[in-house]
């Protein structure tokens, strides 16, 4: 949900499923490679994506 609240923090999910179709969009997207010319940007960008660990 920390993930979700990043990348669709506008969006309410009325359901689990609702957010479990919203994760994998987002898990794809995390788990593609980038272009060449991109790569560097995506590097730099994920730098600055912090989660925390449930205790």
């Amino acid at each position: 949900m920390q993930i979700l609240g990043i990348a669709r923090s506008e969006t309410n999910f009325t359901t689990p499923m609702d957010a479990i179709e919203a994760f994998a969009a987002i898990a794809c997207a995390f788990l593609s490679i980038p272009p060449k010319h991109l790569q560097g940007a995506f590097i730099e960008a994920f730098k600055h994506v912090h989660t925390e660990m449930p205790d």
